[in-house]
Protein backbone atom coordinates (compact mmCIF):
# COMPACT_ATOMS: atom_id res chain seq x y z
CA UNK A 1 0.00 0.00 0.00
CA UNK A 2 0.96 3.46 -0.63
CA UNK A 3 -0.03 6.85 0.82
CA UNK A 4 -2.64 6.75 -1.80
CA UNK A 5 -4.79 4.57 0.60
CA UNK A 6 -4.19 6.69 3.70
CA UNK A 7 -7.19 9.25 4.91
CA UNK A 8 -4.79 10.55 7.66
CA UNK A 9 -1.68 12.89 6.94
CA UNK A 10 1.06 14.87 9.16
CA UNK A 11 1.68 18.23 8.27
CA UNK A 12 4.96 18.16 10.59
CA UNK A 13 2.69 19.54 13.55
CA UNK A 14 -0.26 18.19 13.32
CA UNK A 15 -2.54 15.14 12.08
CA UNK A 16 -5.50 15.50 9.80
CA UNK A 17 -8.15 14.26 7.70
CA UNK A 18 -6.73 14.12 4.13
CA UNK A 19 -9.33 11.51 2.41
CA UNK A 20 -8.43 8.79 0.48
CA UNK A 21 -9.58 6.30 -2.38
CA UNK A 22 -11.36 4.45 -0.09
CA UNK A 23 -12.22 7.10 2.56
CA UNK A 24 -14.61 9.86 1.67
CA UNK A 25 -14.78 11.06 5.14
CA UNK A 26 -13.52 10.68 9.15
CA UNK A 27 -16.41 8.98 10.26
CA UNK A 28 -15.55 6.03 7.58
CA UNK A 29 -13.76 2.57 9.22
CA UNK A 30 -9.49 2.02 8.67
CA UNK A 31 -8.85 -0.71 6.74
CA UNK A 32 -5.58 -2.19 5.73
CA UNK A 33 -3.88 -1.37 8.74
CA UNK A 34 -0.72 -1.70 10.87
CA UNK A 35 0.55 -1.20 14.24
CA UNK A 36 2.65 1.93 13.66
CA UNK A 37 -0.82 3.16 11.13
CA UNK A 38 -2.78 1.87 13.90
CA UNK A 39 -0.64 4.34 16.46
CA UNK A 40 -0.80 7.22 13.76
CA UNK A 41 -4.40 6.70 14.11
CA UNK A 42 -4.68 6.99 17.51
CA UNK A 43 -2.48 10.08 17.92
CA UNK A 44 -4.82 11.66 14.66
CA UNK A 45 -8.33 10.78 17.03
CA UNK A 46 -7.13 12.28 20.28
CA UNK A 47 -6.01 15.67 18.52
CA UNK A 48 -8.64 15.46 16.23
CA UNK A 49 -11.44 15.09 19.83
CA UNK A 50 -9.29 17.90 22.22
CA UNK A 51 -7.08 14.89 24.01
CA UNK A 52 -3.32 14.55 24.49
CA UNK A 53 -1.51 11.98 21.97
CA UNK A 54 -0.53 8.98 23.91
CA UNK A 55 1.87 7.75 21.83
CA UNK A 56 5.87 9.83 20.87
CA UNK A 57 6.37 8.92 16.87
CA UNK A 58 9.88 9.71 17.37
CA UNK A 59 10.43 6.22 19.16
CA UNK A 60 7.58 4.79 19.38
CA UNK A 61 6.45 4.58 23.19
CA UNK A 62 3.03 5.19 24.92
CA UNK A 63 2.37 7.32 27.52
CA UNK A 64 -0.51 5.36 29.48
CA UNK A 65 -0.87 8.13 31.83
CA UNK A 66 -2.32 10.65 28.64
CA UNK A 67 -5.68 10.79 28.45
CA UNK A 68 -5.86 10.14 24.49
CA UNK A 69 -6.43 6.91 22.30
CA UNK A 70 -3.84 4.33 22.48
CA UNK A 71 -4.05 0.46 20.68
CA UNK A 72 -5.07 -2.21 23.58
CA UNK A 73 -2.04 -3.95 25.47
CA UNK A 74 -1.29 -7.49 24.54
CA UNK A 75 -2.64 -8.03 27.79
CA UNK A 76 -5.90 -6.16 27.61
CA UNK A 77 -6.51 -7.78 24.03
CA UNK A 78 -6.03 -11.04 25.49
CA UNK A 79 -8.50 -10.65 28.39
CA UNK A 80 -11.37 -8.82 25.73
CA UNK A 81 -10.83 -11.88 23.49
CA UNK A 82 -11.11 -14.16 26.16
CA UNK A 83 -14.75 -13.32 27.58
CA UNK A 84 -13.50 -11.40 30.31
CA UNK A 85 -12.68 -12.20 33.94
CA UNK A 86 -12.35 -15.84 33.83
CA UNK A 87 -14.25 -16.20 31.25
CA UNK A 88 -17.14 -15.16 33.81
CA UNK A 89 -18.22 -11.86 32.36
CA UNK A 90 -19.73 -13.48 29.42
CA UNK A 91 -18.75 -11.34 27.02
CA UNK A 92 -19.72 -11.90 23.28
CA UNK A 93 -17.99 -10.91 19.95
CA UNK A 94 -19.55 -10.24 16.48
CA UNK A 95 -18.63 -14.06 15.68
CA UNK A 96 -21.19 -15.26 18.12
CA UNK A 97 -23.38 -17.78 17.03
CA UNK A 98 -25.98 -18.00 19.28
CA UNK A 99 -29.17 -16.73 17.14
CA UNK A 100 -30.97 -15.58 20.85
CA UNK A 101 -28.06 -12.67 21.03
CA UNK A 102 -26.38 -12.61 17.60
CA UNK A 103 -28.69 -9.37 16.62
CA UNK A 104 -27.08 -7.39 19.50
CA UNK A 105 -23.44 -7.80 18.62
CA UNK A 106 -23.77 -8.45 14.71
Amino acid sequence: MDESFCAIAHNGTEFYFDGSYFVSNPDCPIIGITWFGGVVYCNWKSEFDGFNSCYDLSDWSCNFASNGYRLPTEAEWEYAARGGENYTDDYRDSGCHEISVLPNYA
